[in-house]
Protein backbone atom coordinates (compact mmCIF):
# COMPACT_ATOMS: atom_id res chain seq x y z
CA UNK A 1 0.00 0.00 0.00
CA UNK A 2 1.15 3.66 -0.95
CA UNK A 3 2.40 5.62 2.15
CA UNK A 4 2.87 9.11 3.50
CA UNK A 5 5.60 9.61 5.88
CA UNK A 6 5.56 12.61 8.06
CA UNK A 7 8.23 14.19 10.28
CA UNK A 8 8.26 13.17 14.04
CA UNK A 9 5.37 15.79 15.66
CA UNK A 10 3.38 16.78 12.63
CA UNK A 11 -0.27 18.24 13.69
CA UNK A 12 -1.16 19.52 10.30
CA UNK A 13 0.09 20.34 6.64
CA UNK A 14 -0.88 23.16 4.11
CA UNK A 15 -3.00 22.62 1.57
CA UNK A 16 -0.37 23.45 -1.02
CA UNK A 17 1.52 20.01 0.00
CA UNK A 18 -1.29 17.67 0.02
CA UNK A 19 -0.72 16.96 -3.75
CA UNK A 20 2.60 16.47 -3.30
CA UNK A 21 2.63 14.44 -0.78
CA UNK A 22 -0.17 12.18 -2.18
CA UNK A 23 1.73 11.97 -5.51
CA UNK A 24 4.82 11.17 -3.86
CA UNK A 25 3.19 8.66 -2.43
CA UNK A 26 1.70 7.04 -5.62
CA UNK A 27 4.45 7.46 -7.38
CA UNK A 28 7.66 7.24 -5.08
CA UNK A 29 11.17 7.74 -6.15
CA UNK A 30 12.36 4.30 -7.55
CA UNK A 31 16.06 3.18 -7.19
CA UNK A 32 18.55 5.01 -8.36
CA UNK A 33 20.64 4.02 -11.44
CA UNK A 34 19.32 3.14 -15.31
CA UNK A 35 18.71 0.24 -16.64
CA UNK A 36 18.89 -1.25 -19.60
CA UNK A 37 15.58 -1.48 -22.21
CA UNK A 38 16.51 -3.41 -25.11
CA UNK A 39 19.37 -3.47 -27.14
CA UNK A 40 20.20 -2.15 -30.80
CA UNK A 41 23.23 -3.04 -32.64
CA UNK A 42 25.70 -0.54 -34.50
CA UNK A 43 26.70 -1.15 -37.58
CA UNK A 44 28.56 0.67 -40.44
CA UNK A 45 26.83 1.48 -44.35
CA UNK A 46 28.19 1.51 -47.50
CA UNK A 47 29.43 5.00 -46.80
CA UNK A 48 30.67 4.48 -43.61
CA UNK A 49 28.16 6.44 -41.79
CA UNK A 50 27.19 4.13 -38.21
CA UNK A 51 23.61 3.29 -38.06
CA UNK A 52 21.61 1.91 -35.16
CA UNK A 53 19.45 -1.76 -36.06
CA UNK A 54 17.05 -3.43 -34.00
CA UNK A 55 18.94 -6.94 -32.59
CA UNK A 56 16.92 -10.26 -33.87
CA UNK A 57 17.20 -13.43 -32.23
CA UNK A 58 20.45 -14.60 -33.92
CA UNK A 59 22.36 -11.73 -32.62
CA UNK A 60 20.89 -12.28 -29.10
CA UNK A 61 22.21 -15.83 -29.26
CA UNK A 62 25.56 -14.69 -30.23
CA UNK A 63 25.73 -11.85 -27.41
CA UNK A 64 24.50 -15.14 -25.28
CA UNK A 65 27.73 -16.59 -25.85
CA UNK A 66 29.71 -13.91 -24.89
CA UNK A 67 28.03 -13.03 -21.84
CA UNK A 68 27.51 -16.72 -20.50
CA UNK A 69 28.57 -16.46 -16.87
CA UNK A 70 26.94 -12.95 -16.52
CA UNK A 71 23.45 -11.73 -15.07
CA UNK A 72 20.50 -12.45 -17.86
CA UNK A 73 19.55 -9.50 -19.95
CA UNK A 74 15.75 -10.70 -18.55
CA UNK A 75 17.11 -9.90 -14.97
CA UNK A 76 17.68 -6.36 -16.24
CA UNK A 77 21.60 -4.59 -16.41
CA UNK A 78 21.66 -1.69 -14.37
CA UNK A 79 24.36 1.22 -15.47
CA UNK A 80 27.05 0.22 -13.37
CA UNK A 81 27.06 -3.24 -14.36
CA UNK A 82 27.38 -2.69 -18.43
CA UNK A 83 31.48 -2.15 -18.61
CA UNK A 84 31.22 -5.46 -17.87
CA UNK A 85 29.59 -6.29 -20.78
CA UNK A 86 31.17 -4.43 -22.97
CA UNK A 87 34.09 -5.46 -21.77
CA UNK A 88 33.33 -9.26 -22.30
CA UNK A 89 32.28 -8.17 -25.97
CA UNK A 90 35.62 -6.52 -26.90
CA UNK A 91 37.80 -9.48 -25.08
CA UNK A 92 35.62 -12.44 -26.80
CA UNK A 93 37.93 -14.09 -29.20
CA UNK A 94 34.75 -14.39 -31.74
CA UNK A 95 32.45 -11.78 -31.78
CA UNK A 96 29.92 -10.12 -34.55
CA UNK A 97 31.33 -7.31 -36.93
CA UNK A 98 28.57 -4.83 -34.91
CA UNK A 99 28.48 -3.68 -31.93
CA UNK A 100 25.86 -4.25 -29.24
CA UNK A 101 24.09 -0.89 -28.18
CA UNK A 102 22.16 -0.13 -24.96
CA UNK A 103 18.93 1.65 -24.94
CA UNK A 104 18.42 2.65 -21.38
CA UNK A 105 15.24 2.96 -19.40
CA UNK A 106 15.09 5.66 -16.54
CA UNK A 107 12.80 4.33 -14.04
CA UNK A 108 12.89 7.49 -11.94
CA UNK A 109 13.21 9.93 -14.05
CA UNK A 110 9.44 8.33 -15.67
CA UNK A 111 8.21 7.87 -12.36
CA UNK A 112 8.61 11.85 -11.50
CA UNK A 113 6.99 12.32 -14.93
CA UNK A 114 4.29 10.59 -13.24
CA UNK A 115 4.44 12.04 -9.93
CA UNK A 116 4.11 15.87 -11.84
CA UNK A 117 0.47 14.66 -13.59
CA UNK A 118 -0.57 13.10 -10.78
CA UNK A 119 0.17 16.42 -8.19
CA UNK A 120 -1.55 18.33 -11.15
CA UNK A 121 -4.87 16.29 -10.86
CA UNK A 122 -4.49 15.82 -7.32
CA UNK A 123 -4.46 19.64 -6.90
CA UNK A 124 -7.66 20.15 -8.99
CA UNK A 125 -9.46 16.98 -7.10
CA UNK A 126 -8.35 18.92 -3.45
CA UNK A 127 -9.78 22.07 -4.62
CA UNK A 128 -13.58 20.13 -4.93
CA UNK A 129 -13.05 18.08 -1.81
CA UNK A 130 -13.16 21.47 0.17
CA UNK A 131 -15.80 22.92 -1.65
CA UNK A 132 -17.64 20.63 -1.07
CA UNK A 133 -16.56 19.95 2.38
CA UNK A 134 -14.81 16.25 1.74
CA UNK A 135 -12.05 17.52 3.10
CA UNK A 136 -11.43 20.08 6.47
CA UNK A 137 -9.48 22.79 5.46
CA UNK A 138 -8.87 25.76 8.21
CA UNK A 139 -7.65 29.31 7.82
CA UNK A 140 -4.98 30.98 10.31
CA UNK A 141 -7.61 31.26 13.33
CA UNK A 142 -8.78 27.20 12.80
CA UNK A 143 -12.15 28.28 11.26
CA UNK A 144 -13.42 25.90 8.56
CA UNK A 145 -13.11 27.41 4.88
CA UNK A 146 -14.17 26.64 1.66
CA UNK A 147 -11.45 27.78 -0.79
CA UNK A 148 -8.44 25.82 -1.08
CA UNK A 149 -6.05 28.71 -1.17
CA UNK A 150 -2.17 27.11 -0.47
CA UNK A 151 -2.03 28.44 3.67
CA UNK A 152 -5.03 26.75 4.21
CA UNK A 153 -4.12 23.58 6.97
CA UNK A 154 -5.37 20.17 7.09
CA UNK A 155 -5.27 18.35 10.05
CA UNK A 156 -3.56 14.89 10.40
CA UNK A 157 -6.50 13.06 11.13
CA UNK A 158 -8.58 14.75 8.02
CA UNK A 159 -5.52 14.09 5.63
CA UNK A 160 -5.52 11.02 7.22
CA UNK A 161 -9.10 9.74 6.22
CA UNK A 162 -8.91 11.83 2.75
CA UNK A 163 -5.69 10.01 1.31
CA UNK A 164 -7.40 6.64 2.38
CA UNK A 165 -9.69 7.59 -0.47
CA UNK A 166 -6.81 7.06 -3.01
CA UNK A 167 -5.39 3.89 -1.41
CA UNK A 168 -2.62 6.02 0.32
CA UNK A 169 -1.56 5.47 4.40
CA UNK A 170 -0.27 7.72 6.63
CA UNK A 171 1.63 7.88 9.20
CA UNK A 172 3.42 10.47 11.59
CA UNK A 173 7.05 9.09 12.25
CA UNK A 174 7.37 8.35 15.90
CA UNK A 175 11.27 9.37 17.74
CA UNK A 176 13.54 7.19 17.36
CA UNK A 177 14.45 5.53 21.15
CA UNK A 178 17.94 5.33 20.46
CA UNK A 179 19.10 8.16 17.82
CA UNK A 180 22.47 8.21 16.11
CA UNK A 181 24.03 11.24 15.74
CA UNK A 182 25.49 10.41 12.25
CA UNK A 183 22.21 9.53 10.44
CA UNK A 184 21.34 12.24 8.00
CA UNK A 185 18.10 14.17 9.10
CA UNK A 186 15.56 14.86 6.23
CA UNK A 187 15.61 18.70 6.85
CA UNK A 188 20.17 18.83 6.07
CA UNK A 189 19.40 17.34 2.92
CA UNK A 190 20.79 19.80 0.24
CA UNK A 191 17.67 21.41 -1.88
CA UNK A 192 17.93 22.63 -5.52
CA UNK A 193 15.73 24.38 -7.77
CA UNK A 194 15.75 23.50 -11.60
CA UNK A 195 14.74 26.22 -13.68
CA UNK A 196 12.46 25.76 -16.94
CA UNK A 197 15.15 25.89 -19.02
CA UNK A 198 18.69 25.08 -17.46
CA UNK A 199 22.01 26.10 -19.03
CA UNK A 200 24.18 23.88 -16.74
CA UNK A 201 23.77 21.94 -13.79
CA UNK A 202 24.17 23.42 -10.77
CA UNK A 203 28.05 23.47 -9.33
CA UNK A 204 26.99 22.26 -5.89
CA UNK A 205 24.94 19.32 -7.35
CA UNK A 206 28.55 18.21 -9.02
CA UNK A 207 30.81 18.57 -5.96
CA UNK A 208 28.48 15.82 -4.04
CA UNK A 209 29.06 12.37 -4.04
CA UNK A 210 26.95 10.67 -6.54
CA UNK A 211 24.74 8.59 -3.82
CA UNK A 212 24.34 12.06 -1.61
CA UNK A 213 20.64 12.40 -0.83
CA UNK A 214 19.31 15.50 -2.40
CA UNK A 215 15.94 17.47 -2.90
CA UNK A 216 15.08 18.78 -6.48
CA UNK A 217 12.09 21.34 -6.91
CA UNK A 218 10.46 22.64 -10.08
CA UNK A 219 7.97 24.94 -10.22
CA UNK A 220 6.16 24.56 -13.68
CA UNK A 221 3.57 26.51 -14.71
CA UNK A 222 1.69 26.23 -11.46
CA UNK A 223 2.74 22.94 -10.66
CA UNK A 224 5.44 22.61 -8.25
CA UNK A 225 7.15 19.12 -7.48
CA UNK A 226 9.61 18.07 -4.63
CA UNK A 227 11.62 15.11 -5.66
CA UNK A 228 13.99 13.08 -3.03
CA UNK A 229 17.20 11.05 -5.04
CA UNK A 230 20.50 10.76 -5.18
CA UNK A 231 22.92 13.75 -6.75
CA UNK A 232 23.58 11.17 -10.20
CA UNK A 233 19.75 10.84 -10.54
CA UNK A 234 19.57 14.72 -10.34
CA UNK A 235 22.66 15.33 -12.57
CA UNK A 236 21.09 13.19 -14.83
CA UNK A 237 17.73 14.67 -15.50
CA UNK A 238 19.54 18.13 -15.41
CA UNK A 239 21.51 17.04 -18.48
CA UNK A 240 18.53 14.89 -20.35
CA UNK A 241 16.76 18.50 -20.26
CA UNK A 242 19.69 20.07 -21.17
CA UNK A 243 20.15 17.96 -24.71
CA UNK A 244 16.53 17.62 -25.15
CA UNK A 245 16.05 21.84 -25.09
CA UNK A 246 19.04 22.08 -27.13
CA UNK A 247 17.63 19.75 -29.63
CA UNK A 248 14.50 22.16 -29.80
CA UNK A 249 11.88 20.26 -28.10
CA UNK A 250 10.33 21.48 -24.98
CA UNK A 251 7.62 20.60 -22.32
CA UNK A 252 3.89 22.97 -22.94
CA UNK A 253 4.91 23.51 -18.84
CA UNK A 254 8.36 24.51 -19.46
CA UNK A 255 7.13 26.75 -22.34
CA UNK A 256 4.35 28.25 -20.63
CA UNK A 257 7.13 29.66 -18.08
CA UNK A 258 9.40 30.65 -20.30
CA UNK A 259 7.41 32.78 -22.40
CA UNK A 260 5.80 34.75 -19.66
CA UNK A 261 9.15 34.94 -17.73
CA UNK A 262 10.22 37.25 -21.05
CA UNK A 263 7.25 39.49 -20.61
CA UNK A 264 5.99 39.52 -17.22
CA UNK A 265 2.86 37.09 -17.87
CA UNK A 266 1.66 34.54 -15.10
CA UNK A 267 2.37 31.13 -16.47
CA UNK A 268 -0.37 29.18 -15.53
CA UNK A 269 -2.41 32.08 -17.10
CA UNK A 270 -0.54 31.97 -20.14
CA UNK A 271 -1.00 28.00 -20.30
CA UNK A 272 -4.50 27.81 -19.40
CA UNK A 273 -6.21 30.61 -21.60
CA UNK A 274 -3.33 30.46 -24.06
CA UNK A 275 -1.43 27.42 -25.16
CA UNK A 276 -4.49 25.48 -24.40
CA UNK A 277 -7.01 26.91 -26.87
CA UNK A 278 -4.27 27.29 -29.19
CA UNK A 279 -3.84 23.51 -29.44
CA UNK A 280 -7.45 23.16 -29.64
CA UNK A 281 -7.85 25.30 -32.29
CA UNK A 282 -4.86 23.52 -34.20
CA UNK A 283 -2.95 27.10 -34.49
CA UNK A 284 -0.45 25.36 -32.21
CA UNK A 285 1.19 22.36 -33.22
CA UNK A 286 2.37 19.87 -29.96
CA UNK A 287 4.69 17.00 -30.72
CA UNK A 288 4.28 13.23 -29.03
CA UNK A 289 7.89 12.37 -27.81
CA UNK A 290 6.87 8.49 -28.30
CA UNK A 291 7.22 9.13 -32.18
CA UNK A 292 7.54 12.44 -33.14
CA UNK A 293 4.50 12.85 -35.03
CA UNK A 294 2.30 15.74 -34.14
CA UNK A 295 -0.09 15.16 -31.54
CA UNK A 296 -3.69 14.55 -33.21
CA UNK A 297 -7.22 12.97 -31.39
CA UNK A 298 -6.35 12.99 -27.82
CA UNK A 299 -6.06 15.63 -24.80
CA UNK A 300 -2.88 17.32 -24.66
CA UNK A 301 -0.48 16.54 -21.83
CA UNK A 302 1.31 19.06 -20.53
CA UNK A 303 4.20 17.87 -18.89
CA UNK A 304 4.81 14.91 -21.56
CA UNK A 305 3.80 16.94 -25.32
CA UNK A 306 6.53 18.84 -27.05
CA UNK A 307 6.72 22.35 -28.59
CA UNK A 308 9.25 23.92 -30.17
CA UNK A 309 10.17 27.49 -30.66
CA UNK A 310 9.46 26.85 -34.54
CA UNK A 311 5.93 26.12 -33.98
CA UNK A 312 5.45 28.63 -30.91
CA UNK A 313 6.72 31.43 -33.74
CA UNK A 314 4.06 30.30 -36.15
CA UNK A 315 1.10 30.28 -33.68
CA UNK A 316 2.39 33.35 -32.06
CA UNK A 317 2.75 35.39 -35.67
CA UNK A 318 -0.62 33.34 -37.14
CA UNK A 319 -3.01 34.87 -33.93
CA UNK A 320 -0.91 38.39 -34.10
CA UNK A 321 1.09 38.27 -30.61
CA UNK A 322 3.99 40.86 -30.83
CA UNK A 323 6.33 39.28 -28.51
CA UNK A 324 7.86 35.72 -29.64
CA UNK A 325 10.02 33.20 -28.64
CA UNK A 326 12.88 34.34 -26.32
CA UNK A 327 16.53 33.39 -27.16
CA UNK A 328 18.70 32.44 -24.26
CA UNK A 329 22.10 34.23 -24.39
CA UNK A 330 24.54 31.50 -23.40
CA UNK A 331 26.50 32.51 -20.54
CA UNK A 332 30.43 34.07 -21.28
CA UNK A 333 31.67 31.62 -19.03
CA UNK A 334 33.40 28.76 -20.86
CA UNK A 335 32.96 25.75 -19.17
CA UNK A 336 36.49 23.88 -20.05
CA UNK A 337 37.42 20.69 -19.43
CA UNK A 338 40.58 19.66 -17.61
CA UNK A 339 41.55 23.17 -18.13
CA UNK A 340 41.22 26.76 -16.50
CA UNK A 341 38.24 28.85 -17.64
CA UNK A 342 38.20 30.46 -20.79
CA UNK A 343 41.25 28.45 -22.17
CA UNK A 344 38.71 27.27 -24.58
CA UNK A 345 36.98 30.22 -26.10
CA UNK A 346 35.45 29.46 -29.16
CA UNK A 347 35.45 32.67 -32.24
CA UNK A 348 32.42 31.75 -34.37
CA UNK A 349 33.46 32.96 -37.51
CA UNK A 350 30.62 31.18 -39.27
CA UNK A 351 31.83 27.36 -40.33
CA UNK A 352 31.92 24.29 -38.74
CA UNK A 353 35.58 24.07 -38.69
CA UNK A 354 36.19 27.47 -36.72
CA UNK A 355 33.30 26.49 -34.11
CA UNK A 356 34.90 22.56 -33.52
CA UNK A 357 38.57 23.68 -34.25
CA UNK A 358 39.32 24.72 -29.96
CA UNK A 359 37.60 21.72 -28.57
CA UNK A 360 39.28 19.12 -31.33
CA UNK A 361 42.50 20.67 -30.10
CA UNK A 362 41.88 19.55 -26.74
CA UNK A 363 40.32 16.13 -27.61
CA UNK A 364 43.79 15.88 -29.43
CA UNK A 365 45.99 16.86 -26.25
CA UNK A 366 43.71 14.35 -24.32
CA UNK A 367 44.13 11.46 -26.67
CA UNK A 368 45.93 8.74 -25.54
CA UNK A 369 47.69 8.56 -29.12
CA UNK A 370 47.08 12.06 -30.82
CA UNK A 371 48.60 10.94 -34.29
CA UNK A 372 45.41 8.16 -34.38
CA UNK A 373 42.56 9.62 -34.95
CA UNK A 374 40.15 7.09 -33.97
CA UNK A 375 41.95 7.71 -30.30
CA UNK A 376 41.38 11.52 -31.03
CA UNK A 377 37.58 10.57 -31.67
CA UNK A 378 37.31 8.53 -28.44
CA UNK A 379 38.83 11.39 -26.47
CA UNK A 380 36.52 13.77 -28.57
CA UNK A 381 33.24 11.99 -27.24
CA UNK A 382 34.79 11.93 -23.79
CA UNK A 383 34.86 15.12 -23.66
CA UNK A 384 30.83 15.45 -24.90
CA UNK A 385 30.11 12.43 -22.45
CA UNK A 386 31.53 14.35 -19.83
CA UNK A 387 29.52 16.70 -16.71
CA UNK A 388 30.35 20.00 -18.28
CA UNK A 389 31.23 19.51 -21.72
CA UNK A 390 33.05 22.52 -22.87
CA UNK A 391 31.31 24.74 -25.36
CA UNK A 392 30.17 24.20 -28.03
CA UNK A 393 29.63 20.99 -27.29
CA UNK A 394 26.25 19.48 -25.80
CA UNK A 395 26.20 15.62 -25.64
CA UNK A 396 27.23 12.59 -26.90
CA UNK A 397 24.28 9.99 -28.08
CA UNK A 398 23.67 6.99 -30.42
CA UNK A 399 27.11 7.48 -32.08
CA UNK A 400 26.90 11.43 -33.06
CA UNK A 401 28.42 14.23 -30.73
CA UNK A 402 25.76 16.92 -30.82
CA UNK A 403 27.11 20.81 -30.71
CA UNK A 404 26.50 24.04 -30.94
CA UNK A 405 26.60 24.97 -34.44
CA UNK A 406 26.19 28.84 -36.31
CA UNK A 407 22.98 27.80 -36.93
CA UNK A 408 21.92 25.72 -33.96
CA UNK A 409 22.45 22.33 -32.74
CA UNK A 410 23.93 19.77 -35.25
CA UNK A 411 25.68 16.78 -34.94
CA UNK A 412 29.30 15.14 -36.26
CA UNK A 413 29.50 10.89 -36.19
CA UNK A 414 32.32 9.05 -36.14
CA UNK A 415 32.51 8.74 -40.10
CA UNK A 416 32.56 12.94 -40.74
CA UNK A 417 35.15 13.13 -37.75
CA UNK A 418 37.59 11.21 -39.16
CA UNK A 419 37.62 12.47 -42.49
CA UNK A 420 37.62 15.75 -41.20
CA UNK A 421 40.73 14.83 -38.96
CA UNK A 422 42.16 14.05 -42.19
CA UNK A 423 41.54 16.77 -44.23
CA UNK A 424 42.76 18.35 -41.00
CA UNK A 425 46.32 16.85 -40.92
CA UNK A 426 46.54 17.53 -44.78
CA UNK A 427 46.37 20.87 -44.29
CA UNK A 428 49.14 21.06 -41.46
CA UNK A 429 51.39 19.55 -43.76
Amino acid sequence: MAEIVLPVGTEHVTVEEVSGLLALAIHPVPPSGRVVSYLTKQVLSENGQELGVPINGDDMAALAVIWEGLPSMQQGIPEALWPRYAEAFDNAPQKPEWLPVPVWRNDALNAGILRVDAEKEHRRALSTAIARGELAALNHVRLPVTLAYPGALVTIDALREYAAKFGVRLRVAEPARHADASEEDSSTRPRFTIPARPLRVDAAILRLEPDTAIEVCTSLAGTHGVAVGSAKDAIEFIQGTIKRQAEGHYTMQEAAEIIPAARGFDAQDFLDTRMHPAFASGALVLVDPKDGGRVKRRPCRDFHDWVTPANMDKWLASDGFAYRWPVEKQPDEKRAFGTQTGANTVHKLGTRRDVLDPVIDLAVRNSTNPADHAAVWNAFTGLADSKEPPDPLISYREGEVLYRGGDGPTGINRAAFLKRMKRRAEKRR
